[in-house]
């Protein structure tokens, strides 16, 4: 019978994980995790759902789930398109507070009440007086209209007429 046999670990490269690339705790010495556990389990976060920078982490919903990815500074290119998208974006926010009277302001106000604004994180929220004035206002000098002072009427669509005259017929 042959003596004792000398068990020797190599280190497995770093991997760019939530865990560093480590093993979970609670594994004994000299094991190591099944792949599951290696590769998806630290990756999957438990936790409310949140779409903002924490630190120098960026956590952002998917449809798997919460995530997280380091924070990198965005690339800033400053084309003239973004320069001149920048300008007429920074001019329609003054002209709120600057060329409105309270009244106008006011009219903003209960425009922004009927139109909801995109979910995020699932949830519908209203926009504010100046957020509607500034989007609106922005779209408009982007495609060489004048700006508003007065909140326009909401769009209504009319029923789309396809919908009734087709009908899909089985073979």
């Amino acid at each position: 019978m042959q003596g004792p046999v000398a068990v020797t670990c190599m280190v497995r490269p770093r991997r760019h994980c939530a865990s560093g690339g480590q093993p979970p705790s609670g594994l004994q010495p000299g094991s190591s995790p099944g792949r599951f556990v290696k590769d998806y389990a630290s990756m999957k976060v438990i936790d409310t759902p949140r779409a903002n920078k924490i630190g120098n982490v960026v956590a952002y919903p998917s449809p798997f789930g919460q995530c997280y990815r380091a924070y990198c500074l965005p690339r800033n290119p400053s084309t003239t398109a973004q320069s001149r998208m920048r300008a007429i974006f920074g001019s329609s926010s003054r002209g709120y507070g600057l060329k409105l009277t309270e009244l106008q302001r006011q009219h903003w106000v209960a425009a922004a009440q009927n139109a909801p604004s995109h979910p995020s994180l699932g949830q519908y929220s209203h926009l504010s007086g100046q957020q509607l004035c500034v989007k609106i206002n922005s779209t408009l000098r982007c495609v060489g209209q004048a700006p508003v002072n007065e909140p326009p009427d909401p769009v209504v669509f009319a029923p789309n007429p396809a919908d009734r005259s087709l009908a899909v017929a089985s073979p």
